[in-house]
Formats: structure tokens, sequence, C-alpha cells
């Protein structure tokens, strides 16, 4: 309860939050790019679970460049294979680039109600 732990505490939420809206903003494009929620579903458990590991297995160096494997790494605040900076900008920027996909698809998309 000093003020060393609750500002621990704060960091390890606010990276948590950050981790849990960069997983969310995959799995709004991968429902909205695949037509498909049982696809969706399945594609958004199956690649960041068991493909990126098996890719981290047989290539450790992919480990800092794989997009699930970095919002795991802000998640966690940083691990010994990347810092939590590096870790926040390139997750920053495949999330850039899958939002304006998603947003160019949506737009041009001829959705009615």
């Amino acid at each position: 309860f000093s003020s060393a732990g609750i500002r621990d505490l704060t960091r390890a939420l606010g990276t948590l939050l950050l981790a849990v809206i960069g997983f969310a903003t995959l799995g709004l494009a991968a429902g909205l790019l695949l037509r498909s929620s049982v696809l969706a579903v399945i594609v958004g458990f199956a690649y960041p679970l068991p493909v990126e590991n098996i890719i981290e297995h047989l290539v450790p160096a992919t480990r800092q460049w794989l997009p699930g494997s970095l919002l795991g790494v802000v998640g966690q605040g940083g691990t010994s294979y990347s810092s939590l900076g590096r870790a926040m900008v390139i997750s920053a920027i495949y999330l850039a680039v899958v939002a304006s996909l998603t947003a160019t698809a949506f737009h041009r998309r001829d959705v009615t109600a």
C-alpha cells in the first residue's frame, strides 16, 4: 500500500489494458474481414495460440515480431527478449495497419440494414 506499490499496480493495469485493447482490435478486424463469426473465432484463437507458438519454436527470432507475442509482452510489461517500449511501438504499427484495412473494408462493403 505504499506509493511505489500503487504506482506499480497502476502501471501493470495500464499495460494489461493496452494489451486487451490490442487483442480486441485484432478480434474486431478478424470478425469484420472474415464475415463469419465461427471462422473469426477459430482464426482468433488458432493463430495467436498454437500457430505463433509453433513459429516461435521453429524460428526463435520471430518472437520479437509476431503480433500476438508482442501484445503479450505489452501485457506483461516487458520481457527479457523485448522491452515494453519496443513492443508498444511495433504493436501500435500493427494495429494501425489492421485498423486502416478494416476501416477500408467496412467503408467499401455494401451494408444495408
